[in-house]
């Protein structure tokens, strides 16, 4: 994707930067900027996309930040808070330069080795919207971390077109239910926090098995107890505090999903995995295959009645594109507890919720297979997961935040 530029007849502008992601496998990152443009313009917004993988890319920002015609700057990932400009002695933040209200989206834990430009950078004019909810009180407990912190539950990837048209053509569905899941190997990212913070390994250890153990409570609030019981301030070591937290929360993340597969595995679903499978004995009827393009998900969707997901990144208060994805192709969703989930659906009625043990796990995934009430579900949820989360609300609440953050800094809200 190239650029698109601001329209030429307009005053005012914002600008939306779309962040590719190298580990982005399934290509969520790039259709997921559209349905939030198309829902801009919806409410009058007039916009600029920049793709930051692009050659030159922090100059073209900077050259429409010059025309002072910016309104504010919606960043998929926070990409820009890196970029600095120096005035003589001083150096600060483009965005700061321009007085224009940057907001930095960050889908990922607020701990992750990614997101640590875009979490500490002094930006005075910044707003960090945070996909996980349970993770906001810890985010703005973060060192460093001055910005506000705000819940920004949105999912605009699995709204991007193709998926609908699945839906119109339903597929029967081949199997009972699908399964979607990335692992990184256990083993493997233990070794790395032994070697690369050795004074930090037994604590990581102790916080690796008790965040497994209390896998139902939000990772952020074992990490705090934590820090607090056993008296370690992993802050001390700066932004290697990121690259510790983000190794621990890989490694349980990698075993829940495991332990999820497992007992998925003995009944004829269909899986696209990605990561090591040894050891893992699946059902004589089951379909096992790689990883598939983003657009390619909607018809493995639309195949099955129902989709098991674990919880993204082992975020309990975030919500992945796969569940629209899910909805959209007909399929009905099955997903470890989570409270964004339950807070506006009720487990049972709309989806099937489970707690990430092995028993609770085989009963669920045995209903699944049973069939039931999956085409039903489906169609219970899927209106309202679309009004509560697609991108029309979302663009509605950017909108909100952007006219009181150009209160604070003297710009005219977008109309």
């Amino acid at each position: 994707m190239s650029h698109i530029m601001p329209p030429a007849t307009v005053d005012r502008f914002a600008v939306l930067i779309m962040r590719p992601e190298a580990r982005d496998r399934y290509g969520v990152n790039r259709p997921g900027i559209h349905p939030l443009k198309c829902a801009l313009e919806r409410l009058g917004a007039s916009l600029a996309v920049l793709d930051c993988s692009l050659d030159g890319a922090p100059e073209q920002l900077l050259r429409w930040l010059q025309t002072g015609r910016v309104s504010f700057v919606y960043a998929q990932g926070g990409w820009g808070a890196q970029i600095m400009a120096r005035e003589g002695d001083r150096v600060r933040s483009i965005f700061d330069q321009f007085e224009t209200p940057f907001f930095a989206r960050i889908a990922v834990p607020p701990f992750a080795a990614s997101a640590i430009d875009a979490m500490s950078n002094p930006i005075a004019g910044k707003t960090i919207l945070l996909g996980d909810k349970d993770a906001v009180s810890f985010a703005q407990s973060m060192p460093g971390v001055a910005s506000p912190v705000l819940p920004f539950s949105s999912v605009f990837a699995g709204f991007a077109g193709g998926t609908r048209r699945v839906v119109a053509k339903k597929l029967p569905a081949s199997r009972a239910a699908l399964v979607v899941a990335r692992m990184d190997p256990v083993d493997k990212v233990r070794e790395r926090w032994y070697e690369a913070f050795p004074e930090y390994a037994v604590f990581l250890d102790s916080l690796a098995e008790r965040a497994y153990a209390e896998r139902e409570r939000p990772f952020t609030d074992v990490v705090r107890d934590s820090l607090e019981a056993e008296c370690v301030n992993i802050w001390e070591a700066g932004t290697k505090a990121f690259s510790m937290l983000t190794l621990v929360n890989m490694h349980v993340t990698s075993r829940l999903k495991l332990a999820m597969i497992r007992q998925a595995a003995a009944y004829p679903f269909r899986f696209i995995l990605d990561g090591d499978l040894s050891g893992i004995r699946f059902h004589r009827d089951a379909e096992v295959s790689g990883p598939v393009p983003a657009e390619q998900l909607g018809v493995a969707y639309a195949s099955c009645a129902a989709a098991i997901s674990c919880n993204p990144n082992n975020m309990s208060g975030a919500i992945s594109e796969r569940i629209p994805a899910a909805l959209n192709a007909g399929a009905a969703v099955v997903h470890a507890r989570n409270s964004l989930l339950s807070d506006a659906f009720e487990a049972g009625k709309d989806f099937l919720e489970f707690e990430q043990t092995d028993e609770d796990m085989a009963r669920v995934f045995g209903a699944v297979a049973d069939g039931g009430c999956l085409a039903e579900m489906n169609a219970a949820m899927r209106p309202r997961f679309t009004d509560r989360f697609g991108p029309d609300r979302m663009a509605a609440r950017l909108l909100e935040l952007v006219a009181q953050r150009g209160g604070l800094t003297g710009q005219e809200p977008v109309r």
